[in-house]
């Protein structure tokens, strides 16, 4: 509890700069800024739900542990459309379900330890520290702590490197890419931790024939898991990302010279129909749109697009959509071309 108490204290003090080194932009500071301000107020829950669900596993209750994952995950699933659409908090509203959903995940884990189904007892005559135990605790998860660290950095190198070659945008294309290795990872992760009380237990009793077996059971299982994951990704890479290109039709013509490469535009028309989360950009909203091509390459984007035309030269003009003077934004142009209220 004191290091998850240390944690939100350092985040909140380093909290724009760590947030700039992790990737946010100008468009996306704003929303980053809630979202980890509410993270970090309510991290002592994930450090007494996460930690004290490790040593039910390692008392042996490997079920309760897992009821222990679909309580939280089952919480936020549940929480998270409340609060972000019926509530209409956005991102905030995600935090508020992630926080909630561990307050009940630590409620969860303490109850055990406070009843009798825990081998162990939360008591404060218990709580003596001794260097001996802490050593052997810190010896133990040195190595995965390491792993954790090295993953953080590797991806502040990543998104620093998208921010300056590709904006926000390539940005959220890594994070859908993330996503779905992610849910791969976390697969061979549980069967990892499913087998550690295994191959503990066994490796005190001295049957190293058991370690041996589950070892490489685990090993196996991964390995399947992995290859199934890679070739589905390869076979059916949009579904497996949730993004298809059809679903911004017409994307060469509207933005010539970025055909293959719809993740690195700077800007354009939000496509309609997907769902946003971010309140700057709606389904049909404008914003800003690449430089057209050489009027002899390819028909300029109003040959085809006839009423949109007027709100996207505009903005080129350093007005604003429907107003040729500039200044205010009016009346705007949604994405059936319709002019609607500002």
């Amino acid at each position: 509890m004191a290091i998850s108490l240390g944690i939100t204290v350092l985040g909140l003090l380093a909290r724009d700069r760590i947030l700039a080194m992790f990737g946010a932009g100008p468009e996306t500071m704003g929303y980053a800024r809630q979202y980890i301000t509410i993270i970090l107020l309510g991290n002592v829950f994930q450090g007494i739900g996460f930690g004290l669900n490790n040593v039910i596993r390692a008392e042996g209750h490997a079920r309760t542990a897992m009821f222990t994952m679909i309580v939280g995950a089952t919480a936020n699933a549940l929480l998270d459309p409340l609060f972000i659409f019926v509530f209409g908090m956005g991102v905030a509203g995600a935090a508020v379900a992630t926080v909630i959903s561990m307050a009940i995940t630590s409620t969860w884990v303490t109850a055990h330890f406070a009843g009798r189904g825990g081998g162990l007892r939360l008591r404060l005559a218990n709580m003596r520290w001794e260097r001996r135990i802490v050593a052997g605790i810190f010896s133990i998860g040195m190595a995965p702590f390491a792993m954790q660290l090295a993953g953080s950095v590797i991806n502040a190198l990543f998104n620093f490197q998208l921010i300056r070659h590709g904006g926000d945008l390539a940005v959220g294309a890594m994070g859908i890419i993330n996503s779905v290795a992610m849910m791969i990872v976390f697969c061979v992760i549980a069967i990892n931790m499913a087998s550690q009380p295994v191959v503990g237990f066994n490796y005190g009793a001295r049957q190293f024939k058991r370690v041996r077996r589950a070892l490489k059971l685990a090993v196996v299982s991964a390995t399947a898991v992995t290859t199934a994951g890679f070739l589905a990704v390869e076979i059916f890479p949009g579904p497996s990302s949730g993004s298809s290109t059809a679903a911004t039709p017409g994307f060469g013509d509207r933005y010539p010279g970025h055909e293959d490469t719809p993740g690195r535009l700077s800007g354009g028309r939000v496509p309609g129909g997907q769902l946003q989360l971010l309140p700057g950009h709606r389904p049909g909203q404008d914003f800003h749109v690449p430089e057209p091509a050489a009027p002899g390459d390819r028909p300029h984007p109003a040959a085809r697009h006839p009423a949109a035309d007027s709100g996207h030269r505009r903005c080129l003009a350093g007005g604003a959509p429907g107003r040729p003077d500039g200044r205010g934004r009016d009346r705007g142009i949604d994405s059936q071309g319709d002019q609607k209220a500002g």
